[in-house]
């Protein structure tokens, strides 16, 4: 296996670590956000990672659960992203979103700074300097549905594009009823997520960016009460560590 010999690099003041194969294929994995560490399980079956972006925490799952699937639909990003060197890692190239069909979707290409600002064209501003392609889109559960009692974890990470992932994934979650971890972008897809999720029985709370001020610019991690899960499973949320989480008042 190719990548056994390689070493990480540490570049950047990001602590970015990338790999690099004799095939100049590569990944990366960055703390990005530190603060919502406490939030990432420690282990797990199956994880999700809708937005997989450069891997960052794609990697990051993979060391703590025995199987990832990962969603990206930036073409250019996949095209790298595919080859992330563990063997437990499923990489999608597709759009995730309530219908099956085809998206426009922007490519920041004159974005070098982060790419991952790139999404389904309606859902993000537009930009100058991008190229927009068409990308398939599927509902989650079409992906899903069938290891939905396994699946522990779900990172959602979309540029606005959230409350449809969620709206394909009602299955899933209902039958699952996995933690979620889930990047609001806008007060809209803020509320509209949480109106997803409280008809499913999910408790919710905001973790604000403290790098970016203001609302609704954060997180919300989500885990659903015990009583709506048929099977037994761990409960509502009991979220340790950091404080500055705040309760959503839905």
């Amino acid at each position: 296996e190719r990548w056994k010999e390689l070493t990480p690099q540490v570049l950047n003041d990001d602590m970015t670590r990338i790999y690099i194969d004799d095939m100049n294929h590569w990944m990366c994995e960055a703390d990005w956000e530190p603060w919502l560490e406490p939030y990432f399980p420690k282990s797990g079956r199956i994880a999700v990672d809708v937005g997989a972006f450069r891997g960052q925490y794609t990697a990051r799952l993979a060391r703590r659960f025995d199987r990832v699937i990962a969603f990206e639909a930036n073409r250019r990003t996949y095209s790298r992203l595919k080859f992330i060197p563990f063997p437990n890692v499923d990489i999608r190239g597709v759009a995730l979103s309530d219908n099956t069909g085809v998206v426009d979707f922007q490519d920041r290409i004159g974005n070098h700074v982060n790419s991952g600002g790139s999404g389904i064209v309606g859902c993000i501003p537009e930009y100058a300097d991008v190229r927009n392609t068409k990308v398939p889109c599927f509902p989650a559960d079409r992906f899903l549905l069938h290891v939905a009692d396994q699946i522990d974890f779900i990172k959602i990470d979309v540029e606005n594009a959230e409350a449809l992932v969620l709206k394909g994934m009602i299955k899933t979650l209902e039958r699952g009823s996995p933690k979620l971890l889930i990047e609001a972008h806008t007060d809209q897809s803020h509320r509209e997520c949480v109106e997803i999720l409280d008809g499913l029985g999910y408790a919710a709370a905001f973790i604000p960016n403290p790098q970016q001020t203001g609302f609704p610019v954060g997180w919300l991690i989500c885990e659903r009460a015990k009583s709506c899960n048929s099977d037994g499973a761990t409960g509502a949320a009991e979220w340790s560590a950091n404080q500055s989480a705040t309760a959503v008042q839905g």
